[in-house]
């Protein structure tokens, strides 16, 4: 065979190679391709349907309130990793709720397992906290989207309570003599918008160090203190008098400035000021 027939030969085998190559790479291509399209169909799907849920949510959360260390989802309040309902309020899974949390020489008091205090025959005082506040049992009535100054009726909704009203312009519950627009206020008065808010102290027994934070009613907060941690609710500050406290899930009432909040020898936990401002129309004239 001559050099030239050779040479040919084996171009020839060398296309048809390439030939081969080329429809295995097309087979592969389109194979690839459907794979593709098939992926991309379902992730859209999913996006719609995760785009769909979501807008869900978010309707039915609107106008839903819910305590600290929780969020809202499908208009319910779902207490953070790491927390449990109790009562009205999410707290550390680590946190007692009830005395059934603790031993049996033990009381749930703010969170904490302590030792019960003596007792005598005329007081009986094995519940945690003191004559002015309600068991953790007690706030269980109140779902935990029953935040603020409001608390169940008789149908279970969440209702402004006793001497307050609802204002749809401030979204809150304000003291009925309270404004709550400038319809309330003659002329070109304007209604300033109620703020109340509380100084909230604890003092260390222990080494002598204090900690105060200001809370605006309706807010939570979380304060530590001395290995002591505290989730705090201004549950109701509408009066100059006094104001309604929940510390880890414990509703304190009617709590005064400078009473003490009884917990143990460690720690002195007190309300040092409540300010209240607005829900007074004025003139800005003036």
């Amino acid at each position: 065979m001559k050099k030239n027939q050779i040479v040919a030969l084996f171009l020839v085998i060398i296309i048809f190679l390439v030939i081969i190559a080329s429809g295995f790479l097309m087979v592969i291509l389109l194979k690839y391709q459907d794979a593709q399209h098939i992926k991309n169909s379902i992730d859209t799907k999913q996006a719609t349907t995760d785009d769909t849920t979501y807008a869900q949510d978010i309707e039915l959360c609107l106008g839903v309130s819910c305590p600290l260390n929780s969020v809202c989802q499908a208009g319910n309040c779902i207490c953070d990793q790491d927390y449990k309902v109790c009562g009205s309020s999410c707290i550390p899974d680590a946190s007692c709720c009830t005395d059934s949390d603790c031993s049996d020489d033990k009381v749930c008091k703010l969170g904490f397992c302590t030792i019960k205090e003596p007792t005598d025959d005329t007081t009986d005082e094995t519940n945690s906290g003191s004559d002015k506040d309600s068991s953790a049992d007690d706030s269980d009535e109140k779902p935990l989207t029953c935040v603020s100054n409001k608390e169940k009726d008789k149908d279970g909704d969440c209702v402004c309570r006793k001497a307050t009203r609802w204002c749809d312009v401030q979204d809150k519950c304000i003291p009925i003599s309270a404004c709550c627009g400038h319809s309330d206020c003659s002329g070109d008065d304007y209604c300033q918008p109620f703020i109340s808010s509380v100084n909230f102290c604890l003092k260390s027994n222990i080494d002598d160090k204090k900690s105060c934070r200001r809370i605006a009613e309706a807010k939570s907060t979380y304060m530590e203190l001395s290995g002591y941690g505290f989730n705090i609710e201004v549950a109701d500050a509408l009066y100059k008098e006094n104001v309604d406290l929940r510390l880890n899930s414990i509703l304190y009432e009617d709590i005064v400035s400078g009473e003490m909040i009884p917990f143990n020898d460690d720690l002195e936990i007190y309300v040092d000021d409540i300010s209240l401002h607005g829900g007074k129309c004025v003139d800005l004239n003036n």
